[in-house]
C-alpha cells in the first residue's frame, strides 16, 4: 500500500537513564546507555512492578527531502513488559519544517517494568497527523535480570543498568 504522504526516516533510537541537552547549542549527551537492566527485589515484592527509576527515550528522525508546507506528527513509544503487555503508550506531537533536517522528541520515563526475567521492547512508531495508520520503524531491546534477595522489606530494592498517554512534558526539538 502506498501512502500520499510525507515520511521523516528514524536515524537514532537512544534508551538510556540521563539526557542532558545543551543550552546553547542543542547537543545531546545520552547517559547509560541501556542494554542489560539488574533488578534484584525483596521475596515479597509483587510479580508485576515497575521498578523505581527515571530513564528517557530519544528519537531522532530525519526529513530527506522538502516539504510542500510544514508536516504536523505524532510519535508513539510503546514499553512492552517481557510478557508483552503494553506497560507505557506515550505519544509526542511535533511539527516538521523546511528550516531544519532533523526533529528530536524526547520521553521521559519513571518506572521501568521488571516483572519477570526477559526482554522489553520499546517501539516506535510514528504517523503523520492527518493519517491513521501508525508506522513502526524500530524495536529497541533491554535484557531483564530479575533476582530476589530474601529481605522481608519490598521497599528495600537495587537496580543496575549494565549495558496511550499524551505527555506534554516532554522535550521537541527541531535540530
Amino acid at each position: 500500500m502506498i501512502l500520499d504522504f510525507v515520511m521523516l526516516r528514524l536515524i537514532q533510537l537512544i534508551v538510556c537513564e540521563k539526557i542532558i541537552i545543551d543550552a546553547e547549542g542543542g547537543s545531546v549527551s545520552a547517559i547509560g546507555m541501556f542494554e542489560t537492566l539488574t533488578a534484584t527485589l525483596s521475596k515479597d515484592a509483587p510479580e508485576k512492578i515497575l521498578f523505581p527509576m527515571r530513564w528517557s527515550v530519544v528519537g531522532l528522525w530525519r526529513r530527506d527531502s522538502n516539504f510542500e508546507k510544514p508536516a504536523h506528527f505524532t510519535q508513539k513509544i510503546i514499553v512492552k513488559s517481557p510478557e508483552n503487555e503494553e506497560a507505557f503508550i506515550v505519544e509526542s506531537d511535533f511539527e516538521a519544517k523546511n528550516e531544519n533536517y532533523n526533529f528530536r522528541n524526547v520521553v521521559n520515563f519513571v518506572g521501568f517494568p521488571v516483572s519477570t526475567t526477559g526482554v522489553v521492547n520499546i517501539e516506535i512508531y510514528l504517523k503523520q497527523q492527518d493519517q491513521d495508520e501508525w508506522i513502526k520503524h524500530f524495536s529497541y531491546p533491554v535484557n531483564i535480570i530479575r533476582t530476589v534477595e530474601d529481605k522481608p522489606n519490598a521497599s528495600e530494592t537495587n537496580a543496575e543498568n549494565t549495558g496511550v498517554v499524551k505527555n506534554p512534558n516532554n522535550s521537541n526539538q527541531s535540530v
